[in-house]
Parts: C-alpha cells; structure tokens; sequence
C-alpha cells in the first residue's frame, strides 16, 4: 500500500475500486491504493487491524494514557518486530535449503562419478 509518498500521507478520498482498499481506525475511514504486488490486500488491512487492536490492549493494560499516535507507534514496534524476526527464521530456511542442496549435489555427483 501507498499511504506515504515524498514523507507526506497521501490519502486518496475518490471513490473506492478495486484497487482502493479501506481501513477503520480510531473512528475515521481511511482509502489506500493497494500495491500491484499485493495478492489480498485485505487481508494486509486485517493484519494492520489486529496489530493496532494488540497495541491498544497494551496500552490499557498498562494504565498509559491512550492516543492515537502512542496506539500506531506500538503497533508498528510490534510489527517490526515480527518482521525482523520473520527476515531471521526465513534466511535460516534459506542457508538450510542451500546447504543441504549443496549437500545433494555432491552426492549425486560423488554417485555419477563412481558409476561411470
């Protein structure tokens, strides 16, 4: 999604398409234009939600005073997290697959060549 272009929020107020999707937070109504790549944006949008709800159960939680800015900023400390910890767990998957195809290769190749 593209909410943000040059720093500046960009929020795009025609009427929704298919390519515009719409978010509920803290009482106001929100359209992006969904990003080409993205194959379900809605399910981004949910994602979001569930992000900025966790944040305001810990913010309540915490007897803090709750503002919208407070809310967001701990919902994306929280989403950065995950992100962070996803980039980590897939790039262990990653050198995992290389090495044991590394692995493989050089048993077939050790078989090619004591069978020839």
């Amino acid at each position: 999604m593209t909410p943000v272009e040059n720093g500046i929020p960009t929020f795009n107020r025609e009427t929704p398409s298919e390519d515009t999707v719409k978010i509920d937070l803290f009482g106001r109504q929100f359209q992006f234009r969904a990003d080409d790549s993205l194959d379900d944006p809605e399910k981004v949008v949910e994602k979001l939600k569930q992000y900025v709800a966790d944040a305001e159960q810990g913010i309540k939680g915490a007897g803090s005073v709750q503002n919208s800015v407070v809310v967001l900023l701990v919902a994306g400390m929280n989403l950065a997290k995950d992100l962070a910890v996803a980039e980590s767990e897939l790039t262990a998957v990653h050198d995992s697959v290389v090495r044991k195809s590394s692995d493989l290769l050089d048993k077939l190749n050790a078989f090619a060549s004591n069978s020839g």
